[in-house]
């Protein structure tokens, strides 16, 4: 579980879609408004009173103190949890998504040059090119469930800066899966299989392997199967990730149904919200 509330030199990605569930967005409320500054002061001014009416004599001004600052910091913490909750819940929203778009900025910059970079090398352009295509259609979903939510809310609700942070989660996901691939191609890349192809050919020719041929061998086939293992586990990348944008294709088309008539659209979009937050956990998920 991450920080409720990020550094703001920090570049953080909420450790889950927990963040944004109600339960988080309660006890970054209930944190926020113990912590209020009026709060605070008045309660401590108040339990200072306290405490020099008990060390020295009583009087009517000392217990006055303590009163009222203890009655205004009690009265503070009310008002704002109560009835300004919204306002810290919308705060808490905003800080975590701030953490969501500099870590988006930072990928952007990164995967989509250096994914471009690997579709002009030999034997790994094909995932490369579906890596980039990827980010691409990613990018493209995303605006469009921007799109649709922004059709279906008023954005200065609470509700839809939820709906968006859930959504980013499943963004960055992809975008996630998307740094891992280039990772992989990286090492991949750092192998010549057309030089170990070679190599196992010249060996096997011969009638007889000395235990340098015999040593030689052994690490050509070693390299052989990292290469294929971690070309494997690309193609696992690439396939969740297009099941992470089928399942927000699906999202999309469910909400962008759904009907804003009084009574009925609360509800639709209730389910609608659990079935993103399902995507998002999800998609997760998919980050292996």
């Amino acid at each position: 579980m991450g920080r409720l509330l990020p550094n703001k030199n920090e570049v953080l990605k909420p450790t889950g879609i927990a963040d944004f569930s109600k339960k988080a967005i309660n006890k970054a409320v209930l944190t926020k408004t113990i912590g209020h500054p009026v709060t605070v002061y008045s309660v401590v001014s108040g339990l200072l009173g306290v405490v020099a009416s008990v060390v020295f004599e009583p009087s009517l001004y000392i217990l006055g103190i303590a009163i009222s600052g203890l009655t205004l910091g009690a009265s503070s913490w009310i008002i704002n949890y109560f009835f300004r909750s919204d306002t810290f819940a919308e705060r808490y929203i905003k800080e975590l998504s701030s953490s969501i778009e500099k870590h988006k900025v930072e990928l952007l910059k990164k995967v989509g040059k250096e994914l471009r970079d690997f579709k002009k090398l030999n034997g790994i352009e094909s995932y490369a090119t579906q890596g980039a295509e990827q980010f691409i259609k990613i990018q493209s979903k995303f605006n469009s469930l921007k799109g649709v939510l922004t059709e279906k809310l008023d954005v200065k609700e609470l509700t839809y800066g939820r709906y968006l942070a859930v959504a980013e989660q499943v963004y960055l996901s992809v975008l996630d899966n998307l740094t891992e691939i280039v990772t992989l191609l990286t090492s991949i890349n750092a192998i010549d299989e057309d030089y170990i192809k070679r190599r196992k050919a010249e060996l096997q020719v011969l009638k007889e392997l000395a235990g340098a041929d015999k040593e030689e061998m052994d690490t050509l086939l070693e390299r052989h199967r990292l290469l294929k293992d971690q070309m494997e586990r690309v193609n696992v990348i690439l396939t969740r990730n297009e099941e992470a944008m089928t399942a927000l294709d699906k999202t999309i088309a469910s909400i962008a149904l759904i009907k804003t008539v009084r009574g009925r659209a609360s509800i639709d979009m209730e389910t609608a919200r659990k079935e993103l937050e399902e995507l998002a956990r999800r998609a997760n998920d998919y980050s292996i």
